[in-house]
Formats: structure tokens, C-alpha cells, sequence
């Protein structure tokens, strides 16, 4: 039987992917084909970036992960 709690990581990993996807093709839509992703410093978040790094990839964007950053780091990035 699956846990509970492998059933919500893999749920919002599909979910991270599709919303990279999406947020890619919004991106290259408006003829953008860099974006940069940063993380805090919780341990947990790494699986989840690297499902959001997919989808912005398979939906053709750069994704440049600049690591674990202050959040207006990112935003100036």
C-alpha cells in the first residue's frame, strides 16, 4: 500500500512540473527564455526545484538555479 505521504510528494512533484511547464510557455510567449530559481533554506525544497527545473526545461526555457538565496536576490537576478 502507498503512505499517504508518498502519495502528496508525488502529487506535487507532477504539480511543480506541469506548473514549470506552463510557466515556461508563458515565458517564451512573451519571448523570454531565461528564468532564474532560487530556494530558502528548508531541506525539503531540492526534490521540489528539481521537478519545477523539469517542466520549465520541457517547455523550453533556461532554468538557472542560482541556489539557495534571499529572496530579493532572486528577484533581481
Amino acid at each position: 500500500m502507498i503512505s499517504e505521504e508518498f502519495f502528496q510528494n508525488l502529487l506535487m512533484k507532477i504539480f511543480l512540473t506541469i506548473l514549470g511547464h506552463v510557466l515556461s510557455r508563458k515565458a517564451k510567449d512573451q519571448n523570454i527564455s531565461n528564468i532564474v530559481i532560487g530556494r530558502d533554506g528548508r531541506t525539503s525544497i531540492q526534490t521540489l526545484l528539481e521537478s519545477l527545473k523539469q517542466g520549465l526545461i520541457h517547455g523550453g526555457s533556461n532554468a538557472i538555479d542560482i541556489g539557495q538565496v534571499p529572496t530579493p536576490l532572486v528577484y533581481y537576478a
